[in-house]
């Protein structure tokens, strides 16, 4: 044992390393440190006994990574109810004009009207807490609604191509261009407003963030310094980030707070809400094709074979755009790591901390679009106070990375750690 080490017995029996000389290393994480390795386990007096610390920048093991974006339920409920009124009036007036484009315009508008749907759905369950049976809660319902909302649309996409085919194969057309004509137009116009409404709904959940607060994901340190507690001692205390993040060795709250500042911009947009967007989006181009079709069908009476065509056209493009929201879902469902986490940075960050030997068996996963889950193991050598690099990993996580959960096994280091197969990932397979 270093002479710089002395080891204190408590009356229960514990025992723990003190420092003589006080060094980083051994700084606590909390004032009343003492009191938590005295405190018993699974009794009453854990939650009676131990003082709780008032450093506004500590909080309990559980935070908000990512401020809740507003809600987009009355945009939504606006837009099935306003979507449910116009596609009844396109499905009779593609009934009286005798066109199959139109009413394959008003299907795909109850595809839309089902999308939002299942997006109030997903936004109900997502909200229900976590419980013994669902122990991440029900945030995957939005993905699961994404799915459902665009497998609807590949539906009656498969139905309308069919019937394309048969009307061009037997060349029957009853269709009257003038009722086509104002029907498609009112399309354009309503699919215009609905894409507006929803865009700018996703917007401000794309761009939407909060400071201040014990329930915001960051805290100010106070001007003086680093607070006590936070100080994350790196390797090389000489080491200057280009963005200022490090100075003397110290990386403050205030510090990582301008990180996440630099990162709130560049939230994903809600899974739904860009299913949603998309359906609209398709019916938009579908309204435009389908008034083209039928200026071109008033003037030139013989080329009523274009309405058909139209639906072969849309249909092929209604599936080009839905095809990145299912790849997006089956990414989240598949646990694959977040485009927005940066999974050679984390590893990066975490070995630079002071004491860190080795990092490996990092996992990260996306529950929604908007929480991130992240575990890893953090292998220190002997002298270093596991609870101070706890608490500098946890502090990372929170402010740097923005994950909703993170869970760190710090254990001490061994060097077969390096050389274990299973420890560390192959490199991503491109497809």
């Amino acid at each position: 044992m270093s002479d710089e080490l002395e080891a204190r017995m408590w009356d229960d029996g514990s025992s723990r390393y003190e420092s003589r000389s006080r060094g980083p290393y051994f700084e606590s994480a909390f004032a009343s440190s003492e009191h938590l390795d005295r405190a018993p386990l699974l009794s009453e007096e854990t939650y009676t006994d131990v003082p709780v610390s008032t450093e506004s920048d500590v909080e309990h093991c559980h935070w908000k990574a990512q401020a809740e974006p507003p809600s987009a339920v009355p945009q939504l409920f606006t837009a099935l109810v306003l979507c449910g009124i116009f596609m009844i009036c396109e499905l009779i007036g593609g009934y009286l004009a005798g066109s199959l484009s139109v009413m394959s315009d008003a299907a795909h508008m109850l595809s839309d009207c089902g999308g939002f749907a299942l997006a109030l759905l997903a936004f109900h369950c997502a909200k229900r807490r976590p419980d013994v049976a669902m122990s991440y809660g029900y945030k995957r319902a939005e993905v699961l609604g994404a799915m459902l909302s665009v497998l609807l649309i590949w539906i009656l996409t498969g139905v309308f191509v069919y019937v394309a085919v048969v009307r061009l194969h037997t060349g029957e057309y009853n269709i009257e261009p003038d009722m086509m004509m104002i029907v498609s137009g009112c399309g354009v116009g309503f699919n215009v407003i609905l894409a507006l409404v929803l865009h700018g709904c996703g917007s401000d959940i794309a761009h939407h963030h909060t400071h201040g607060g014990a329930a915001c994901a960051h805290a100010h340190a106070p001007s003086g310094g680093s607070p006590r507690g936070w100080r994350l001692f790196r390797r090389n205390r000489d080491h200057k980030q280009a963005n200022g993040a490090l100075v003397n060795g110290d990386y403050t709250m205030k510090d990582l707070a301008g990180v996440e500042a630099n990162v709130v911009g560049s939230q994903p947009r809600n899974i739904n809400l860009r299913a949603a967007l998309i359906h609209v989006i398709g019916d938009l181009i579908q309204s435009c094709g389908v008034l083209l079709a039928s200026i071109l069908i008033k003037f030139y009476p013989e080329a009523k074979f274009v309405d058909p065509i139209c639906t072969f056209v849309f249909s092929f493009l209604v599936l080009l755009t839905s095809a990145r929201v299912v790849r997006d879902a089956l990414a989240m469902l598949m646990q694959a790591v977040p485009k927005q986490f940066r999974y050679r940075e984390c590893v990066s960050s975490l070995s630079q901390l002071s004491g860190v030997r080795h990092v490996h068996s990092l996992h990260a996963w996306a529950l929604s679009t908007h929480h991130i889950v992240l575990t890893a193991h953090v292998a220190i050598d002997e002298l270093t106070d596991p609870e101070v690099v706890l608490r500098a990993c946890q502090q990372l996580a929170r402010a740097e990375w923005r994950v909703s959960s993170a869970t760190f096994q710090i254990e001490r280091y061994a060097v077969r750690m390096r050389s274990c197969p299973d420890c560390g990932l192959q490199p991503a397979h491109t497809p």
